[in-house]
């Protein structure tokens, strides 16, 4: 039996986060990719909250980075996915393009309204 493809999004823990998750997980499922992240913001133990992001990214076979609003808990965890080597696609709201950072300018971002 085939393993199913695992992804992880990454998004700020937020009600427009969620959004953006609920859209996506949607899409994803309908296309049988298991979405991990089970991490919720009640978790409020910093340590336990990176141990385990850090142990999905290293079980997912890819990430959707949402870099909208640079927030820095996607962009510790979406360096930390690509230190490990994870393909990374990376989305942004399109009116916050102009906040996109040196570094990340070269990528390919698909963009939302």
């Amino acid at each position: 039996m085939q393993e199913a493809i695992k992804c992880l999004i990454l998004t700020p823990f937020d009600a427009a986060g969620r959004r953006i998750r609920d859209t996506l997980e949607c899409v994803l499922r309908e296309h049988m990719v298991m979405i991990l992240g089970g991490v919720e913001a009640e978790l409020s133990y910093y340590g336990a909250i990176v141990e385990a992001l850090t142990s999905q990214i290293k079980d997912v076979n890819f990430i959707i980075a949402d870099i909208s609003r640079m927030n820095p808990n996607v962009m510790y965890e979406m360096g930390f996915a690509h230190a490990l080597g994870k393909p990374i696609i990376t989305i942004a709201a399109r009116d916050s393009l102009k906040m996109v950072p040196f570094d990340l300018s070269g990528r390919l971002i698909l963009l939302y309204d």
